[in-house]
């Protein structure tokens, strides 16, 4: 059984305008979901420790932020080491809970900007500072099963 055919292949010009908007909402997605704009905030990179398990602190934790200048930002704040010591102290005495200081150090930061925060923080009351590393991505472990 044969079917009449009524459609008839398009032969006229087309019609730009539309691809065109289209176009435009597209890179206007692209645009709006892209990030132009900088991202507010320090950008830090936790040094890599294999085999490090996850800690918890003990108590209430503080966080301390330390970027690759070895600035240190506390409560979302840029703090100099005697407002730092200030503030923990504040903190420390308003709870009665020990309290931990959690710091956030780029693996730049030298040894010895981590020594003087802990110097301020064990001066302020704190008594456990811990560092924060990140895992690895994938394990290093040379634990490949042999085939016998």
């Amino acid at each position: 059984m044969r079917f009449p055919r009524k459609v008839r292949p398009f032969t006229g010009q087309l019609d730009v305008a539309a691809f065109l908007s289209v176009l435009f909402l597209l890179v206007l997605f692209l645009l709006l979901h892209s990030s132009l704009a900088p991202t507010p905030g320090v950008r830090i990179q936790l040094p890599t420790v294999a085999g490090a398990g996850p800690t918890s602190p003990t108590g209430l934790p503080l966080v301390l932020v330390l970027d690759q200048r070895e600035q240190a930002y506390f409560e979302r704040q840029a703090v100099t080491l005697e407002e730092l010591r200030d503030q923990l102290t504040a903190r420390t005495h308003a709870t009665t809970e020990p309290v931990t200081l959690l710091v956030h150090a780029d693996e730049t930061v030298r040894h010895a900007a981590l020594l003087r925060v802990s110097a301020v923080a064990l001066e302020a009351g704190i008594r456990e500072v811990v560092v924060a590393t990140r895992p690895p991505l994938f394990p290093t472990t040379n634990t490949a099963r042999r085939s016998p």
